[in-house]
């Protein structure tokens, strides 16, 4: 059986990384394009220096490409246009998004489950969610065109991923909106590439959320993760938003928008299951659990890290 070609864009990138990490190298050749080589040159067979402007039509055809996953990292929704049209110009037979649940807003009038088919809000709460919604709706534009497989996933934690919901989790006392405590749901980071590795190797194509189960509080996340949750009322939490997106902030008390931390977003993932074939191998809580512990470790000194890990190990040698 002959190799097929898979193009990875921002694939110096940690998803880009994760993910060829992930392919079967017996079955398939990865190509990676971005502006900068990966820092590990075994990530991709072939690399190409180019970003997403001019040419990829070329490239595609040159390399052979069947599948391309696109993994948009800047909020340029010109670049993400172009990679479709050359990818139907090519001929390329799958395109496999990366997207969020955060497309469908957080609103108090929003159904208990999410499904897919549920229409997207013309207004969204930040330049961030803006992007990754008007990416869906152009990549929904080319079904027919193209087979089109996007994957809106739920807030994804984990040890290495640098997300919204992880920088919250690791300030000292996450902030929540006095009176509100939102179910959310969350996806470990290993989970979300292997859902991204399934979608090429199977070519199933459609829009799928992708989340473990069970949905949680805000609140139960929050201690699930160490921390003891700061409450302030919504209206400051509004402004200190605005204020940090204003100034440009690094650090910022409030990487969510607040009203994801106000009202409840919950997607369906009955889908998920039944016609993606796809399971999460850690449950929520699981998955924050493991963050708080790398969390925990994270504060230590290495020589106190030690230490605790060899306590742990030794309670579990007297527990088996």
């Amino acid at each position: 059986m002959s190799q097929k070609t898979l193009l990875i864009t921002g694939i110096a990138g940690y998803w880009g990384e994760k993910l060829a990490q992930r392919i079967p190298r017996d079955e398939w050749r990865v190509v990676g394009i971005d502006t900068r080589a990966p820092d590990l040159p075994e990530t991709a067979d072939t690399f190409i220096k180019t970003d997403l402007t001019a040419g990829i039509a070329d490239i595609l055809r040159a390399e052979q490409v069947s599948a391309v996953c696109h993994l948009p990292r800047r909020a340029e929704i010109a670049a993400s246009a172009n990679l479709l049209s050359a990818c139907a110009t090519a001929g390329v037979e799958q395109v496999v998004i990366k997207s969020s649940t955060r497309v469908y807003g957080a609103s108090p009038g929003a159904p208990a489950h999410l499904p897919e088919t549920h229409p997207l809000p013309h207004a969204a709460p930040d330049a961030v969610t803006k992007f990754l919604r008007d990416t869906d709706l152009l990549a929904e534009s080319y079904r027919g065109a193209l087979n089109v497989t996007i994957l809106r996933m739920a807030h994804i934690v984990g040890a290495t991923a640098t997300t919204p919901l992880v920088e919250l989790l690791s300030q000292r006392a996450p902030m929540m909106l006095l009176g509100f405590d939102p179910l959310m749901q969350v996806l470990h980071e290993d989970d979300a590439a292997d859902a991204l590795a399934h979608a090429v190797t199977t070519a199933a194509a459609g829009t799928f959320n992708i989340a473990a189960d069970p949905p949680l509080p805000l609140s139960r996340i929050i201690a699930l993760a160490g921390k003891v949750h700061l409450p302030i009322p919504h209206p400051v939490a509004y402004l200190r938003w605005r204020v940090e997106r204003a100034n440009r902030l690094r650090r910022r008390t409030f990487p969510l928008h607040p009203d994801f931390l106000r009202f409840r977003l919950v997607a369906d993932t009955g889908k998920m299951e039944n016609d993606f074939g796809f399971f999460p191998e850690r449950s929520a809580e699981e998955t924050v659990r493991a963050f708080a512990e790398h969390d925990y470790f994270r504060h230590l000194s290495p020589d106190q890290a030690a230490r605790v890990k060899r306590i742990k190990q030794m309670q579990k040698e007297i527990g088996d």
